[in-house]
C-alpha cells in the first residue's frame, strides 16, 4: 500500500468575525483554531506536506490580529493565493495584503511558479496557478510527480443549470492542464474528486447552504485521492435547522397577512421582513439568521 504524500485543503477564508451562520459561536477564533488544530495532527499522522489551494483570508486586507492568528495557527503550508487573497483580485498588489504578510511570517510559502520537493523518497514538483493565471499543460517531466494547485472555478457532472460555465467542467479543463499527475483546485466549495482532480472545497462551514455540509481535506497518494472528514461535531450554530427551531416561537403570521394584504408585489420583502421583526422585538441573531435563510 502506497503512503500518503500530501494533505490538500482550500477556501478556509480565515476571518475576524463569523460569518452569520456561525454567529452562535462563542468565541469564532477558537472555533477556527480547532479545526486548523485538527489539519495540524493529520500532517503529523500522515507525516507529509500541505498544499492550500488559495482563499487562505476572507478577505484580501485582513488585520493584524488576523495574520497573527493565522501564523499561530496554521500548520507550515505551500499555498496559492486566490482571488479572496488579493486586493482587486490582482497579485501584483499581494505583498500588501494579508497573505502577504503571512508569507513574510514564513507559515507559509507562496507556489509562485514551481516547488520541488521529495516526500518519502517520491520527487514532486508543485506546479501554481493562482487565481486569475491562465492553464497551461506541462512543459517536461522532471520528478516521479508533476501536480497542479489552481484557484479556479470547476465543476462536474450534469449542468443544472444555465449559469454554470461550460468551459469550467471538469472534462474541459483537463484538456487545458495535460501532463500533469494530478490536479488540486480551490474556489468551488463543495469537494469532489473526478479521477486525478480534486476540487478540495470550503474547509470549514460558512453559510446557509452548509447546513448538512461535510468539509473535506484530501489526502494525495502516489496512485489515489481519498478525502478526510474534517471534524465538525463542536461547530456551534452551524445549523439552520437549529436556527428554524429557534425561529418557530417567533409569530410571523402578521408578515404574511401583511404581504397577503399588499397592493403590490413590487416591494423589497427582504426590508419588510426586518422592519417587521424590528417591530416585534425579535432578538439581533434571529433577525440576522432569518435574513440570510430568505436572501
Amino acid at each position: 500500500m502506497t503512503e500518503p504524500l500530501l494533505i490538500a485543503v482550500s477556501d478556509l477564508h480565515l476571518s475576524s468575525v463569523a460569518p452569520t451562520f456561525r454567529s452562535a459561536e462563542p468565541d469564532w477564533w477558537i472555533a477556527q483554531a480547532r479545526s486548523l488544530r485538527w489539519l495540524k495532527q493529520l500532517q503529523k499522522q500522515y507525516g507529509c506536506p500541505i498544499v492550500i489551494a488559495g482563499d487562505v483570508f476572507d478577505k484580501a486586507m485582513g488585520d493584524s490580529r488576523l495574520v497573527n492568528f493565522a501564523a499561530d495557527n496554521l500548520p507550515f503550508s505551500y499555498a496559492i493565493a486566490g482571488n479572496h487573497d488579493l486586493p482587486y483580485h490582482s497579485i501584483d498588489k499581494v505583498q500588501h495584503a494579508a497573505y502577504g504578510n503571512l508569507i513574510r511570517t514564513k507559515s507559509i510559502v507562496n507556489i509562485e511558479d514551481t516547488i520541488r520537493l521529495t516526500v518519502k523518497g517520491v520527487s514532486i514538483v508543485l506546479h501554481g496557478f493562482w487565481y486569475g493565471r491562465p492553464f497551461l499543460p506541462l512543459q517536461s517531466r522532471s520528478a516521479d510527480l508533476h501536480i497542479a494547485v489552481v484557484h479556479a472555478f470547476v465543476w462536474t457532472g450534469e449542468a443544472d443549470d444555465c449559469y454554470v460555465p461550460l468551459e469550467t467542467h471538469a472534462a474541459t479543463v483537463k484538456t487545458q492542464l495535460t501532463g500533469y499527475d494530478y490536479l488540486i483546485f480551490g474556489d468551488n466549495h463543495i469537494p469532489f474528486i473526478d479521477g486525478n482532480l480534486v476540487n478540495c472545497g470550503s474547509f470549514y462551514r460558512r453559510t446557509k447552504g452548509h447546513d448538512d455540509f461535510q468539509p473535506m481535506a484530501a489526502v494525495i497518494y502516489r496512485d489515489k485521492i481519498e478525502f478526510e472528514p474534517v471534524p465538525t461535531s463542536h461547530d456551534i450554530g452551524g445549523s439552520i435547522s437549529k436556527i428554524k427551531k429557534q425561529a418557530e416561537s417567533y409569530d410571523f403570521s402578521g408578515f404574511f397577512q401583511s404581504l397577503h394584504q399588499s397592493e403590490s408585489l413590487i416591494c423589497d420583502v427582504s426590508q419588510l421582513l426586518q422592519d417587521y421583526m424590528v417591530s416585534r422585538s425579535f432578538t439581533e441573531d434571529i433577525r440576522n439568521a432569518m435574513l440570510e435563510i430568505t436572501a
